[in-house]
């Protein structure tokens, strides 16, 4: 009966050597020029099988890759190999691809306003008068572009702000910053001429810059250089006011 014993154990150790060492060839009949090379996932990355002691590296379960499919394997179980007729997808976490971008070959465009409220005041007397403008809208403002990556990189969108921030601060207008919040009550007093109108912007000043916007890692869907961008970045809140004698273009807006 030891003998016996023996001889069983044996056919159990030889057939168990059969099927790790030629994987899903030997197990099912499954016939492939690829070679094997049987991997398990741990913390969502391959961890390749040493082939000859895949349940001791992998465990029971583990996969493998041919002709651009993945199949389950097991050593013990239901299939004895891989299943060939059912291909799965392994749990692995792809890398997150984090954009990088430069905005750079810049020229200055000059400053205007983003207009959050417009008011006028007319003076009908013979003789100056102090009129008041007094803000009624507040609002944050920050960095946008022609292209609109600003407001479609969604989650990428303040990475695409803080560089081009960085670009034109360092380049065109030390002033700017990526946001500037504007008030309700922020006030101006104006001395409006005799038989005069007084117009008043109550926003954003931007600094515009045209320049190159491209992604050095390329994270968009493959798409790396989004070519010449115009962009508007924040500087400051406040009125811009002009007289009805005066052309409206002292205080161009956006």
């Amino acid at each position: 009966m030891k003998k016996r014993y023996r001889l069983i154990s044996f056919m159990i150790v030889s057939l168990f050597l059969v099927l790790t060492i030629t994987g899903c060839n030997a197990s099912d009949g499954y016939t492939t020029t690829t070679p094997f090379h049987p991997y398990t996932v741990v913390n969502g990355k391959k961890a390749p099988c040493d082939n000859d002691a895949i349940g001791y590296t992998c465990g029971s379960r583990y996969y493998w890759d041919d002709n651009g499919k993945t199949y389950a394997c097991d050593t013990w179980g239901v299939w004895n190999g891989c299943d060939p007729s059912h291909p799965v997808t392994p749990p692995i976490t792809q890398p997150v691809c984090v954009p990088n971008y430069a905005y750079d070959n810049l020229a200055d465009q000059g400053q205007a306003w983003e207009v959050i409220s417009r008011q006028e005041n007319a003076n009908p007397s013979t003789s100056p008068a102090q009129e008041a403008f007094i803000a009624k809208t507040s609002k944050t403002v920050t960095v946008s572009d022609e292209l609109d990556l600003t407001a479609s990189a969604s989650a990428n969108a303040d990475i695409a702000i803080a560089s081009i921030t960085a670009s034109v601060k360092a380049k065109i207008n030390f002033k700017v910053t990526q946001t500037v919040d504007t008030t309700i009550g922020n006030a101006d007093t104006v001395s409006v001429p005799a038989g005069e109108t007084a117009y008043a912007n109550y926003g954003v000043k931007v600094q515009i810059t045209n320049g190159h916007l491209y992604d050095k890692a390329g994270c968009s869907g493959g798409k790396t250089d989004y070519g010449t961008d115009i962009t508007y970045v924040p500087i400051d809140s406040g009125w811009c006011i002009w007289f009805s004698n005066q052309p409206a273009t002292l205080c161009p807006s956006v």
